[in-house]
């Protein structure tokens, strides 16, 4: 592989309080060659002023027309880069440290096997997840691990020949890529932070309800999902109720109680991973 280029996809929509500092946190790192793939979906911000400021930034480059949202324009990124690792990085998260490409990078190269590579994510650099377990499919889905989009770096040969992000599951897509390559590949988990994430009110993890809607719908509807082992499918259909604890969709409490009780029932050791 020697020195791989790493293309960085950005989905944007009026992000421009942020998405100047996501891009200097690729252009800081230590690793050449990247490229770095704005896909704006026609934002009435201040988002095209600031990309203006890297017109001549060579490995800076950008795209601002009308989109459907993040999956249309995630999939236009697929389709533009030329490098053979990949990235989506969202425009209101960035990187932390300067290292965080070439640490990737060198995991890809000491291991031609591996598909996709990840570290944890953190908000003002708290740690939201510290990956101290060891990878395994059980895991990941039963969502005892779980692959922050911000930190994750994959193939961008296998991500397209798996159809990259899949439009009917609009608010998991990143997951659902993140499954298919681990069935598919070998997985390397790399116990660091290597991003941050910002909440605020106008982001999607807001539409609690819509994310879980649409990854009980990946679960049932994904061609990939329904070829995993038996006890695979078990987590798959656990870590699905999970969500019911992490994102609080708003049903009433027969309904988390419900799919509390369910996800021991499908995967009974989930109840140890709570622990």
């Amino acid at each position: 592989m020697g020195k791989p280029l790493v293309s960085i996809i950005i989905p944007s929509y009026n992000q421009g309080q942020f998405i100047r500092e996501t891009i200097e946190s690729c252009l800081c790192q230590d690793y050449r060659p990247i490229e770095v793939l704005v896909v704006d979906g026609a934002s009435t911000d201040d988002t095209l002023a600031v990309l203006a400021e890297y017109d001549d930034v060579p490995e800076v480059s950008w795209i601002s027309e009308p989109d459907s949202g993040p999956v249309e324009a995630v999939n236009k990124g697929f389709k533009l880069a030329k490098g053979e690792i990949g990235a989506i990085q969202s425009s209101d998260d960035y990187y932390l440290g300067k290292t965080v490409v070439s640490e990737v990078v060198k995991a890809f190269v000491e291991d031609s096997e591996l598909g996709l590579v990840f570290g944890s994510t953190g908000s003002h650099e708290e740690d939201l997840q510290k990956p101290s377990k060891k990878f395994s499919l059980l895991k990941l889905f039963s969502r005892d691990i779980w692959v922050p989009q911000s930190s994750a770096f994959f193939i961008l040969e296998y991500a397209r020949k798996l159809g990259g992000w899949d439009e009917r599951f609009p608010y998991c897509p990143d997951t659902e890529l993140w499954f298919k390559l681990a069935i598919n590949y070998k997985v390397k988990m790399i116990h660091k932070t290597f991003s941050v994430v910002r909440f605020h009110d106008g982001q999607r993890d807001k539409h609690t309800r819509k994310i879980y809607e649409s990854y009980h719908r990946m679960v049932n509807e994904s061609e990939w999902l329904k070829k995993v082992s038996f006890w695979e499918r078990a987590a798959l259909k656990a870590g699905a109720h999970q969500l019911v604890m992490i994102y609080d969709p708003g049903y009433s409490k027969f309904h988390f109680l419900k799919s509390r009780i369910k996800s021991v029932l499908y995967f009974p050791p989930i109840f140890l991973n709570e622990k």
